[in-house]
């Protein structure tokens, strides 16, 4: 008998624990953070005027010294600034800390560098690599 009611009581109270934290889950909201918004905190935490684009999950950070030689029909058109940096982008959107809405922004064949073009003049932002 006394085997039963301590049976009974663990089956009882496993069932109570499993049923509470089952309950306390749904109310808990689930939140995924990636490598490049890791990546973007970390660059305006050392630099709060930090100025990159933030497309693909990946950072580019504004190359001001980088040169490099290519025309314009070799460049890809791969969308425009949809809107300004902040935690909750949606990882298709481009998105920038310092450039306009509307910035049309390209790639050239290596995926490490974006190109956008103000003012007639190209500017590079390269890709900050993981690791």
């Amino acid at each position: 008998m006394k085997k039963h009611l301590f049976l009974f009581v663990i089956v009882l109270c496993g069932l109570l624990m499993g049923c509470t934290s089952l309950s306390t889950r749904k109310n808990q909201e689930t939140i995924t953070v990636t490598t490049g918004q890791i990546k973007a905190q970390e660059q305006l935490s050392e630099d709060n005027d930090a100025d990159f684009i933030y497309y693909r999950d990946v950072v580019y950070l504004f190359a001001p010294d980088t040169t490099i030689d290519f025309s314009v029909d070799q460049l890809e058109e791969i969308g425009e600034v949809e809107s300004a940096y902040h935690d909750e982008v949606e990882l298709t959107e481009i998105s920038a800390t310092k450039l306009d809405v509307g910035t049309n922004v390209f790639q050239l064949n290596d995926v490490d560098q974006l190109i956008i073009e103000r003012d007639e003049t190209f500017y590079v932002y390269e890709a900050i690599p993981e690791g």
